[in-house]
């Protein structure tokens, strides 16, 4: 019985899901891994509005570099995907949370800007091979790996293991980000935007590959990795947001 479950778990993991006959739903959905004409064409109307409400100070963008890349950011609010997608050098391409496709023209215009779904709280098989997808042409994907906002505090929650799991079976680096000042863009409440002075840090990449030791990833590195990464994010941020990491 045992053998079955591992064998019918290695299946779902490495065949494509046509050749064992559980498709995923999402597979009938064009994904985008280059930057769309909508995106070009939304991106400074977007700008606009953004900066109409938000005064942002960026520094260390130089740190991130050509190819494929992880980004790993801290998330305040919502605001945090206006301060990635716009400041950097770069467009980042975002795993976000399931509930964001519910709606289909907020669902089109999320796969219009590159963003994917991913089921949360669990191990979202499918997430992972469109999140290769991105890294195996060469761009930048963006990951919270807190894996949901810490808008009541802003402080900094314990991390997940995903965005260290994906950089090291890519052998990529991870580039940290720190933001700062959004939870007044989107105070806890409010419909509308409001004015908010927001810092964005963009640290110097970590080779998470270079820092693990040799064989498979045991649990006690992929944790020790993400403390790692969470705690270079921390520093960047003032004290008052560093919370678990602190």
């Amino acid at each position: 019985m045992l053998s079955r479950l591992l064998f019918s778990r290695l299946l779902n993991e490495v065949l494509p899901t046509s050749l064992h006959g559980t498709a995923d739903p999402r597979d009938r959905k064009q994904w985008y891994t280059h930057e769309t004409r909508v995106l070009k064409v939304a991106r400074p109307l977007v700008s606009l509005w953004f900066h109409t409400f938000a005064d942002v100070q960026v520094e260390g963008t130089e740190n991130i570099p050509s190819g494929p890349v992880i980004l790993a950011s801290n998330h305040i609010t919502m605001a945090d995907v206006f301060v990635l997608g716009l400041e950097l050098p770069r467009h980042p391409y975002f795993m976000g949370k399931a509930e964001l496709f519910k709606t289909p023209v907020v669902g089109w215009v999320y796969r219009k800007f590159g963003t994917f779904p991913v089921h949360r709280g669990e191990a979202d098989v499918w997430a992972f091979r469109q999140a290769a997808n991105v890294l195996n042409v060469g761009q930048m994907l963006a990951m919270f790996p807190e894996g949901t906002r810490s808008r009541r505090t802003a402080a900094l929650r314990p991390a997940k293991t995903g965005a260290v799991r994906l950089a090291l079976r890519h052998r990529v680096s991870i580039v940290p980000a720190a933001i700062s000042g959004s939870e007044t863009f989107f105070a806890h409440g409010a419909f509308a935007p409001r004015h908010a002075r927001i810092h964005l840090s963009v640290g110097e990449p970590i080779d998470v590959a270079a820092l693990a030791p040799p064989g498979p990833p045991s649990y006690e590195t992929l944790t020790s990795l993400t403390t790692h990464v969470m705690k270079t994010i921390a520093a960047m941020l003032p004290p008052a947001y560093r919370g678990v990491y602190a």
